[in-house]
């Protein structure tokens, strides 16, 4: 029996787990707050500590991007730890995410980031009014977001946002142009050692109160063929092993890529109990089963 280790014991280390038992691969999480080693259903600790999780363990992986640096770099040195610390990062930081889908050549907002008053000006005359203002670091959901429509409030904003950049030595902002997109969709895909891949249908996602709250899978091949090609750029720059998720603004036909999650994605769950047959492998799966060499990626769309 392979056995996984995810770092992170949240929902997504659970699904995971439920998917991997048919497949007779073991899961365990590594909660990286308490340091204890549980089981991703029952919470039951099985272990404590880095050294002990990684001694057990076949292969190692993450169920959420905010992990702390140094976790990430003992378990890269294990030689274990797959997609890569880079994916993580990337996943985390707003400032490697922009500076990664650059270098991969995908379409994404303007942006800038800020440091201080001055970037902050800089930006304002880069990007342009109205522009969304994130902080590079642990915002999501909706949260450490701002809205600049006029310049009548930049001294106000920037009050809020110098307090958000002096919690952290490592912390910015990222300005963004405000994109009038119709509705955001995402794509889930799997790559394995081989750089063969397997892309799931496009879903449509739709938000309450800045959460995802509902995704729904659209046939429109124009639309998959763009965040297919873009999927791969990505995952081909980061020689990305696992399960990845783009997240895109669709603005009247063209995709530009918001946010991508190097993980399995809450857009997926619908995908894989809706359009995969029972015979096939789920998101959760395929995040397991792309970590070894024989196994190739398995998508199938059923319409």
């Amino acid at each position: 029996m392979k056995h996984v280790l995810v770092l992170g014991a949240g929902q997504l280390a659970r699904m995971m787990s439920l998917a991997g038992a048919p497949l007779n691969i073991q899961i365990s999480a590594f909660d990286v707050r308490s340091e204890n080693i549980v089981h991703p259903l029952t919470l039951e600790v099985l272990g404590n500590g880095l050294e002990q999780a990684i001694a057990q363990a076949d292969v190692i992986t993450a169920e959420f991007e905010h992990i702390p640096h140094d976790v990430l770099t003992v378990c890269e040195k294990s030689g274990k730890f797959l997609p890569s610390t880079e994916a993580i990062k990337a996943g985390g930081d707003r400032r490697i995410e922009k500076a990664l889908l650059d270098n991969a050549g995908v379409k994404n907002a303007k942006y800038a980031v800020i440091n201080t008053r001055a970037d902050f000006d800089a930006a304002i005359e880069h990007v342009g009014l109205p522009m969304v203002l994130k902080s590079a670091l642990g915002g999501y959901d909706g949260k450490g977001q701002w809205r600049l429509k006029s310049l009548d409030n930049v001294d106000a904003i920037w009050t809020e946002m110098a307090q958000c950049i002096a919690e952290s030595d490592s912390q910015a902002i990222v300005a963004e142009e405000f994109v009038p997109f119709q509705r955001e969709v995402s794509l889930v895909g799997a790559r394995n050692k081989q750089g063969e891949t397997a892309i799931y249908p496009l879903a449509e996602n739709v938000h309450t109160n800045g959460v995802l709250t509902l995704s729904t899978a659209i046939d429109e091949p124009e639309l998959q063929t763009q965040a297919a090609q873009m999927f791969t750029a990505v995952a081909e720059s980061l020689n990305y092993v696992g399960v990845l998720a783009l997240e895109f603004f669709d603005v009247n036909g063209q995709l530009l890529v918001n946010e991508i999650a190097p993980r399995v994605h809450n857009s997926g769950t619908g995908l894989s109990k809706v359009l995969i047959p029972a015979s096939s492998k789920t998101t959760y799966a395929q995040y397991a089963i792309c970590r070894w060499a024989r196994h190739k990626p398995f998508a199938r769309h059923q319409w």
